[in-house]
């Protein structure tokens, strides 16, 4: 058994702390045992919440529909990948000469780079 050592202290008014007197009582749990797990159960809730998709019946085979389709990229994704591959290019020509390469992007938003600059190091 691990001993619990972290501390959350909280204010509530005197009927709540009374309510859950009452229900730990009722578990025949301690009151910090029973606000812990408790808040622990919230806290698991809220986190699948967010993490986890539920689908319906239906949305589960449009999901699987869509993935069985060919990956048919959108404008601005083809832009982003014709400007990667350019980059690409002109990096494998600047490496072609022996210099080492060092790449800094300056900013990005959605898929448009703003600036991109590379410079040669000497070996």
């Amino acid at each position: 058994m691990t001993t619990a050592t972290a501390r959350l202290d909280l204010r509530l008014e005197s009927r709540d702390k009374d309510r859950i007197t009452k229900a730990a009582a009722l578990r025949g749990m301690a009151v910090s045992a029973f606000v812990r797990d408790a808040v622990l159960r919230e806290a698991d809730t809220a986190i699948a919440a967010d993490t986890v998709v539920t689908l319906s019946e239906d949305e589960s085979r449009r999901f699987l529909a869509t993935l069985d389709e060919p990956f048919r990229p959108n404008v601005r994704l083809k832009k982003a990948m014709d400007a990667a591959a350019r980059l690409a290019r002109q990096l494998a020509n600047i490496a072609d000469t022996g210099f080492a390469v060092q790449v800094a992007i300056h900013g990005c938003s959605g898929t448009a780079l703003h600036a991109c600059s590379a410079r040669r190091i000497p070996q």
